[in-house]
């Protein structure tokens, strides 16, 4: 009952199918270890126990046989007993080390062999035994700072982007909850996963504490996190010491950056959404978080230095820049605009990701456009933001509204619209029909908007919030991005102006 959930996968080995996959993917890594703990006991490290039965000796010779990229052997005997008549023996090389058993019957064996090393002949395996090639993934040879070579999501979205509005409901008759690993509970928000184009899932935890998480990363294109209750402490690289996720913040997890769960509070709410659907989670056991480096105080304690693991916020990773929205930050800042009773406030997303994801915030409008809201409660004086439905229809000229993310509808592939707080009635044009969808949404409710769907809301409680996350095509991703570009450097200016 954790949060590792957040940034960590874990897989497991089939109870009948021993799978072995020495992972060397530099070429000149390529070849049998020659690791000191391979001359040590085996009980220094931990091997895989295979049963082989009858076909002991002859898998002993095949497995031995085979050779690295320099002609060198994979793997070697490192252990072998007793002598006169051996009933098991240790192999290890690349990685890998596993222990080969008399005892039967014989497990099936699947080995899993770099892609530059020869492929043994299949003829030649023994029965019951296998080896795959593992393909070199590009990732490992890019510079972290550059995007990761994936699929493009412009492809996975032109192939199997969702055509109809899709309802998620947080609790009632239509709420779809499963129970995950170590308990957790998990919605899934969009169950087409856009052909594989994104995963959005609503994740809570019951239990707290102390996260045993170890420093990982994504190969992603895009990944937020949002909390919506409870709080988590977390530490990326670069970011400083660190710092407390609490309801309303958020963060995007840029492609390739390195960070740790510490702890959670109990109750845990977050919004994960990720893409692709489907990403590789690494472990980098080399790099610490959190750095501490401590320096001498008057009192003659120690303190942290606020410096250390700290790099400039233009610092990429996969393209990418980070992004850390304080809740009761952002809402100080004026709103970028006012539609139908509700105040929007855009993030720093849309620059950050190059264009690629657009993330706002939706509050109900309350006595004054700049009213802050606090994590505790809701705006005082909001007013009911209730609108009639006249003149809501696509234009004569066939050009589509703008909807109620403040984008066209056009612009994106989909438009996730996550209810945070409060209550209100999403409305929307069905496609075939061409008819009016009414629908009435509350806390954790969700709603995926298609592309070319014009919506607005009506109806907002005073303290109604939405997050909306649109995922841009291709031609409005770049204009989109020039456009918050040059708004981000206008507010710098107005800030650097307003500290002078």
């Amino acid at each position: 009952m954790n949060a590792v959930f957040l940034f960590a996968a874990c897989g497991a080995l089939s109870a009948s199918t021993a799978s072995i996959s020495p992972r060397h993917p530099h070429p000149t890594r390529l070849r049998a270890s020659r690791c000191p703990l391979l001359a040590e006991s085996s009980g220094s490290f931990a091997s895989v126990v295979v049963a082989c039965g009858d076909s002991f000796d002859e898998r002993l010779a095949w497995l031995c046989s085979l050779q690295g990229v320099d002609g060198s052997p994979l793997l070697r005997v490192e252990e072998i007993g007793p002598a006169d008549a051996p009933s098991y023996v240790r192999i290890a090389g690349a990685g890998t080390s596993m222990i080969l058993t008399r005892d039967g019957p014989a497990a099936p064996l699947v080995l899993r062999l770099p892609s530059l090393v020869p492929h043994p002949d299949t003829a030649e395996m023994p029965i019951g035994c296998r080896a795959q090639p593992m393909a070199l993934d590009p990732c490992d040879f890019v510079d972290r700072a550059l995007p990761p070579p994936l699929a493009p999501l412009e492809s996975l979205f032109d192939a199997a982007a969702p055509s109809e509005v899709i309802i998620s409901r947080a609790s009632g008759e239509g709420a779809q909850w499963g129970v995950g690993r170590a308990g957790m509970l998990y919605r899934d928000l969009v169950p087409s996963r856009a052909g594989g184009a994104l995963i959005a899932s609503h994740i809570r935890i019951p239990g707290g504490g102390p996260v045993p998480d170890y420093v990982h990363f994504h190969r992603v294109q895009f990944q937020l996190i949002v909390c919506l209750a409870g709080w988590v402490e977390v530490v990326y690289e670069g970011q400083g010491q660190p710092f407390v996720l609490r309801r309303g913040d958020f963060v995007t997890q840029p492609p390739m950056i390195r960070h740790r769960v510490l702890s959670s509070s109990e109750g845990l709410e977050v919004l994960e959404i990720g893409a692709p659907a489907t990403h590789a989670t690494l472990a980098d056991h080399e790099h610490l978080l959190p750095i501490t480096s401590l320096t001498a105080a008057d009192d003659g304690a120690t303190l942290a230095d606020a410096t250390a693991n700290r790099l400039p916020n233009t610092t990429l990773f996969g393209g990418q820049r980070f992004v850390h929205s304080i809740y009761e930050e952002a809402m100080r800042a004026p709103a970028a605009r006012v539609e139908d009773g509700i105040a929007w406030r855009e993030s720093s997303v849309l620059a950050a990701t190059e264009g690629l994801v657009h993330v706002a915030h939706g509050a109900a409008l309350s006595m004054g456009e700049g009213a802050v809201l606090s994590n505790e409660g809701a705006a005082e004086g909001a007013q009911d933001g209730a609108v009639e439905l006249e003149g809501f229809a696509p234009p004569p000229d066939g050009s589509l509204a703008r909807g109620g993310t403040g984008l066209a509808h056009d612009a994106a592939h989909l438009t996730i619209a996550f209810v945070t707080r409060g209550s209100a009635t999403l409305a929307c044009i069905e496609r075939d029909s061409n008819e009016m969808r009414l629908d009435h949404l509350e806390r954790a409710d969700c709603a995926t908007l298609p592309a070319g769907r014009p919506a607005r809301w009506l109806k907002p409680t005073a303290d109604f919030e939405v997050i909306t996350v649109a995922f841009l095509k291709s031609e409005a991703a770049r204009e989109a991005a020039a456009r918050a570009a040059a708004l981000e450097e206008v507010m710098q200016m107005d800030l650097y102006e307003q500290q002078s």
